[in-house]
């Protein structure tokens, strides 16, 4: 279950984006910064 989700682009370049993922239930943050194909992923835990 996933309470907020916000995705938005970072200045000046369009093609990087950075999606944050809150998750309550599983007491988890997943942060994601994709750039062109490349996926980096970080998983924390409250």
């Amino acid at each position: 279950m996933v309470l907020e989700k916000l995705s938005f682009h970072v200045p000046p370049k369009p093609n990087i984006m950075l999606h944050i993922t809150l998750s309550v239930v599983s007491n988890t943050i997943q942060i994601g910064a994709s750039l062109n194909k490349n996926i980096c992923a970080l998983n924390a835990t409250i």
